[in-house]
């Protein structure tokens, strides 16, 4: 069985669910549960949260690396449609996390992929707001891919792709790459708020939030192992829950 979880996601997407977090300083919502935990294809979030703000960067937990190096994408790489919203996502999040470069149109990304250039400034982007001390040391190539290796990327990503990254064989690769950081730093976001509404007295075991993060707490956890059967049993277990909480709305 293919495993399904969270995958990239449009500001519409975000704003979708009707108990969304709310914050006046923040535009990423928590993703609607019944569809994205059970519906789509993708890499799945880190498991620990990811400083934006902190002088470092926290590491997400370490574990086996041969099986990740193993893993096939379960994302539909090769589907224009998917990596036109994926390429959509990218640039709405650069727009509204105020990158300070010329953000390169979306049907010029899908079309042809950025410059060199281009994609270095935008993963350099990316990176520093996991870790704003990140900077490129030695060669681009090598540090991305050590990177990437650092915050458990479950695909692996040669330095041969880096060196073409616009190329129709390579950009889907390195976009989907991208998209998983985007990702990774929504669900960071979108944690933090809980935690401030928390905070501010909300009850989140009410409206469903702080479970739902515990449950991809531990799948991420499980998909880095790559216990299959585990999975699965998360997944099943997580999709009564959602079953039984629907049931009782209506």
């Amino acid at each position: 069985m293919r495993r399904t979880t969270l995958g990239p996601m449009s500001s519409s997407q975000l704003n979708a669910r009707p108990s969304a977090l709310r914050h006046p300083s923040t535009r990423v919502s928590v993703p609607n549960k019944s569809t994205t935990a059970m519906e789509r294809q993708s890499i799945g979030v880190a498991s620990r949260r990811v400083s934006t703000t902190a002088g470092t960067a926290r590491r997400p937990p370490t574990g086996p690396r041969t099986s990740m190096n193993r893993l096939v994408d379960p994302r539909p790489v090769s589907d224009r449609s998917y990596q036109y919203r994926c390429v959509q996502t990218l640039v709405e999040f650069l727009s509204e996390h105020m990158y300070d470069q010329v953000i390169p149109q979306a049907q010029a990304l899908l079309r042809r992929g950025p410059s060199k250039k281009d994609f270095e400034n935008m993963i350099l982007f990316l990176f520093k707001l996991i870790d704003p001390t990140f900077e490129f040391k030695g060669k681009f190539e090598e540090d991305v891919v050590q990177q990437l290796r650092d915050l458990r990327y479950p695909i692996s990503i040669s330095k041969t792709s880096l060196a073409a990254v616009g190329t129709p064989h390579t950009w889907p690769m390195l976009l989907m790459a991208m998209s998983w950081l985007i990702e990774l730093l929504s669900y960071d976001e979108a944690i933090q708020q809980a935690s401030e509404n928390e905070q501010d007295g909300e009850n989140d075991e009410e409206n469903g939030d702080k479970p739902f993060f515990k449950y991809l707490d531990a799948s991420y956890h499980v998909f880095l192992a790559g216990d299959d059967d585990k999975f699965e049993a998360l997944e099943n277990q997580e999709r009564e829950k959602l079953s039984t909480y629907f049931c009782s709305c209506n």
